[in-house]
C-alpha cells in the first residue's frame, strides 16, 4: 500500500478567507506555501493495476491532485 498526504491544513486550510493573521497574510503572498484542507490518497492493487482512493476529499481536491503527477488520469 502507498499513501500520499495531499494536505494537512485543518479547519479549511490557510489562508482563511476572513483572517488577517501573520500566517494567513504570508500564505496569500506566497501561494505555494498555502495549506489546503487535510486529505490522503491511498494506492491499492485492483485487477493487477494500481487504483487510488481518496480519504476525506474536500473542495480543494482539484488543486491537491494537480500537485501529484501519479494521480492524473492515464
Amino acid at each position: 500500500m502507498r499513501l500520499i498526504v495531499l494536505a494537512t491544513g485543518a479547519g479549511g486550510g490557510c489562508p482563511q478567507k476572513s483572517w488577517g493573521c501573520e500566517n494567513c497574510d504570508f500564505a496569500r503572498n506566497n501561494p505555494e506555501s498555502a495549506l489546503t484542507t487535510d486529505s490522503l490518497a491511498m494506492a491499492y492493487a485492483q485487477k493487477g493495476e494500481t487504483a487510488w482512493a481518496i480519504v476525506n476529499p474536500g473542495v480543494d481536491l482539484r488543486h491537491q491532485l494537480a500537485r501529484h503527477a501519479e494521480l492524473k488520469p492515464p
